[in-house]
């Protein structure tokens, strides 16, 4: 029910946005290095199985920003690190850290999402399993992790899918996704009754920190609602 605006431009979405309605909140997905962008907060969303690869920025590396810019955020949260791990040591002192993993929640039909099922029910059953997202990984071992028999099929993050790329799989052979995939998908599912096709709903499920996190988060959200502090319109929060 909220707006949503794209535009390469972030500070332009935003301009956007408030031309529409009065907002408390904008949240920017993957906006850290939009530096055009005024922030109030900073997140970090780790990875807990990749991590930093070998921690050089493009192109000797994977990183957008040098390992230290995780002095200057507000919050780290460990993607896939269960409750029970400890934080992996790594060379840089990093702002408050948390721990984060996606719960399965039921699968929904790609087609018509009003139809589910539950996540055990395709427990021991052979599947075709795709995912096209940053780590294909992932997806696939919450799949074996529910017994579920999978032949994998992973893709380039952000693929764009086409009926060709589904031509040797069976139609009676269930064929599951994730619901970044599923919105990729859909138009596919529909005109071709592709009623075996399903994707998993997942939750975030954080560890017994959250509250912790939600108390953090308020407060410095606090400040934009009381009046006490002006919200930023023209600069970044922090420089690196």
């Amino acid at each position: 029910g909220c707006l949503i605006a794209v535009s390469p431009k972030r500070s332009q979405a935003i301009k956007l946005l408030n031309q529409q309605t009065t907002l408390d909140v904008i949240i920017s997905d993957d906006g850290l290095q939009h530096y055009a962008m005024a922030r109030d907060i900073e997140v970090v969303l780790i990875d807990a199985q990749r991590q930093f690869g070998n921690q050089f920025c493009l192109p000797a590396g994977p990183l957008r920003e040098p390992m230290n810019r995780l002095n200057h955020v507000d919050f780290c949260i460990w993607n896939g690190l269960k409750a029970d791990k400890e934080y992996p040591l790594i060379s840089i002192t990093q702002a408050a850290q948390f721990k984060m993993n996606l719960s399965p929640l039921c699968f929904r039909q790609v087609m018509n999402p009003r139809e589910t099922r539950s996540v055990e029910s395709f427990a021991n059953q052979p599947t075709y399993a795709i995912a096209g997202i940053g780590n294909p990984q992932r997806f696939f071992e919450t799949l074996q992790d529910l017994n579920i028999l999978i032949t994998e099929k992973p893709f380039a993050d952000h693929y764009a899918y086409r009926l060709a790329d589904f031509e040797s799989f069976e139609d009676e052979k269930p064929l599951l996704m994730t619901e970044k995939d599923a919105v990729k998908c859909s138009e596919i599912a529909k005109t071709h009754q592709k009623t075996n096709w399903w994707y998993l709903e997942v939750s975030p499920l954080c560890d017994e920190g959250s509250n912790q996190l939600i108390t953090q988060l308020l407060q410095l959200l606090k400040p934009e609602f009381d009046g006490t502090k002006p919200i930023s319109s023209t600069s970044p929060k922090k420089e690196n």
